[in-house]
């Protein structure tokens, strides 16, 4: 036997499995309360950021027109 013929004879005996269609895998519902509650406390920290910097841009601009005007 060659080895082409070796490769051949593994491919044939692979497919069956791959036409057949898996079963999705069920998550626990703590590591699917986990990943959410990360993801959850990024977008709030971006969130504050966000906040953050338009309070501080914001102040500063009406300081700079209260002074201008003054």
């Amino acid at each position: 036997m060659t080895l082409l013929n070796l490769i051949a004879r593994k491919v044939e005996s692979l497919q069956p499995g791959l036409d057949m269609p898996s079963q999705p895998q069920k998550i626990p519902l703590f590591l699917r309360f986990k990943e959410r509650s990360v993801s959850g406390a990024f977008v709030a920290l971006t969130v504050l950021a966000m906040v953050g910097w338009i309070y501080l841009l914001s102040s500063m601009f009406a300081r700079f027109v209260l002074w201008f005007f003054s």
